[in-house]
């Protein structure tokens, strides 16, 4: 995605002597559902860093445990239908934030600095975190779903769906009752061969898919500030 954006950006960033995103030392480190922990870390070196993680959209329901007791469980669904979030690292570092909020929070809201009370908003923060925004009136959930819900790599998707090896329910694209939180939910077989196969299908200046939204302002914003 960072080459997609130098390939995009290369006239305007010789104009503006910008440094290419792939000309920096920028380091990518996967570090699953729990970047909290390394806040002390980010805190302590004082160098940009961009979180890009998942909304994860819940609503609480009712189950009854082995003794017939009920409990209130968290279960994903739908952004439209959920009630709250379950990513640790949003409650985290945008303390106090409802899903309703964060529908709605600028990119400004999600730069950050420490400083004695945590985490809290500030444009100039070394710190930012992203995740799904709205896209063609739809509201992501995951990576996912926010991919497919761009009409051009969806296109792409079912274009190219034999060469997909991280797809499985291959059928469910040419169903019409299956909307993209379906396909999100229901045809990724593995999530690395899926960002994979996206790579492999990829035409030699990626300009046959999109980047979501969220991350490609993540991404200007590491380079940018």
């Amino acid at each position: 995605m960072m080459k997609k954006l130098d390939i995009q950006n290369s006239a305007s960033d010789l104009i503006d002597k910008k440094i290419p995103l792939l000309s920096q030392n920028i380091s990518i480190i996967e570090v699953g559902a729990f970047s909290q922990i390394f806040e002390l870390f980010i805190d302590f070196i004082g160098i940009k860093s961009l979180i890009i993680t998942d909304l994860d959209a819940v609503q609480m329901k009712t189950v009854q445990n082995k003794n017939g007791k009920d409990r209130l469980v968290a279960e994903a669904c739908r952004v439209s239908i959920g009630t709250d979030f379950s990513n640790t690292s949003l409650k985290y570092f945008l303390k106090g934030k409802t899903l309703e909020d964060l529908k709605t929070l600028p990119l400004e809201e999600k730069c950050l600095i420490k400083d004695s009370s945590g985490w809290v908003p500030n444009i100039n923060g070394i710190l930012c975190i992203v995740y799904q925004t709205e896209c063609n009136s739809y509201f992501p959930r995951s990576f996912e779903d926010s991919f497919f819900a761009i009409t051009k790599n969806l296109d792409l998707v079912k274009k190219k769906l034999a060469r997909f090896r991280g797809i499985k329910n291959p059928r469910y694209f040419g169903d019409s009752s299956k909307d993209v939180y379906d396909l999100a939910n229901e045809c990724i077989d593995k999530k690395t061969h899926f960002a994979l196969d996206i790579i492999y299908n990829s035409n030699d200046d990626y300009s046959n898919w999109d980047i979501p939204q969220y991350i490609e302002e993540g991404i200007l914003w590491l380079k940018e500030n």
